[in-house]
């Protein structure tokens, strides 16, 4: 590859993008347009494309197939780790390209130990050499200004009693800075719930391999299937997550009883599971009053 190929071939075809390589070379890094995303990619070439991303602190897997499904949507798929383990795993698919977030936690530490990755999308299944894969992943984080793995592994999040898979942040992932952030993972959207220094609620919508140029744009939300709802703010994009600001209490009341969050774009919707909002939502609170005593 070249240093000023597109982020559009780096990230979504990791095919074709450069002269074919010998296993015997490292894998290739490349910076996005994004100064906080880089991609490495495995050598070798032929019909099977793979690598590793850094975006933003977390890391990414990618696979490219001929035989993968090409439309734009989340998948549900198998990710073995030879010597490892197994399971499902969600996923992105784009024109035959699958990606497979890793975080910093158990399954990122899984990939750095493991010898072959196997990835298996609707029925079609590859495998692929990780031999350099540990080196890549230091090399990407490195390239993202980001701490490597090994620097900052991920803080496992608290649960959250009585508010189903809802998860609690108390500090920030990688750091000691205080956080106070609800997270739920979701196939499609995960959801996140923080306040910022004014302490208006931010509803956060993200997926790791989301590359969004930031920007500001119009947002509409539906609740439980509800008409759209119009926000005071729009909403900031921004890598892999966009933010709306939430100060009506009408609003807020809503949420805390959501089931599923619709959250209509510019272009097209997208959906994320929202049950146990309301008890997410009180423990964020209640950690930002202990961390304000």
């Amino acid at each position: 590859m070249g240093t000023k190929t597109g982020l559009v071939c780096m990230i979504l075809a990791l095919s074709s993008c450069g002269p074919s390589h010998t296993q015997a070379e490292p894998w290739e890094v490349e910076q996005g347009e994004d100064a906080d995303m880089c991609t490495a990619t495995a050598p070798g070439g032929g019909d099977i494309l793979y690598g590793v991303s850094a975006v933003g602190p977390d890391f990414v897997f990618k696979m490219e197939a001929p035989d993968f499904p090409k439309a734009n949507r989340a998948y549900r798929a198998t990710f073995t780790l030879k010597g490892n383990g197994s399971g499902p795993v969600g996923a992105q698919g784009s024109d035959g390209m699958i990606a497979v977030s890793l975080g910093r936690g158990e399954l990122a530490q899984a990939l750095v130990k493991a010898k072959e990755a196997t990835l298996e999308v609707e029925g079609h299944s590859h495998s692929v050499s990780l031999e350099g894969a540990a080196d890549a992943l230091d090399r990407v984080a490195r390239c993202a200004k980001q701490r490597t793995l090994a620097e900052a592994p991920e803080k496992p999040p608290l649960p959250i009693p009585n508010a189903g898979d809802w998860t609690l942040y108390e500090t920030t992932p990688y750091g000691p800075d205080k956080a106070c952030m609800a997270h739920l993972d979701d196939p499609e959207v995960d959801t996140m719930l923080q306040y910022d220094e004014k302490g208006v609620l931010e509803l956060i919508g993200g997926n790791p391999i989301w590359t969004f140029p930031h920007r500001v744009a119009p947002m509409r939300i539906s609740i439980d299937g509800g008409p759209d709802l119009a926000l005071s703010h729009s909403a900031e994009f921004d890598g892999h997550v966009f933010t709306l600001k939430i100060d009506d209490p009408k609003m807020i009341a809503q949420l805390r009883h959501a089931r599923v969050i619709d959250w209509v774009l510019p272009k097209g919707s997208l959906r994320s599971h929202a049950t146990g909002l309301g008890t997410a939502l009180d423990a964020v609170q209640q950690c930002r009053a202990k961390a304000s005593a």
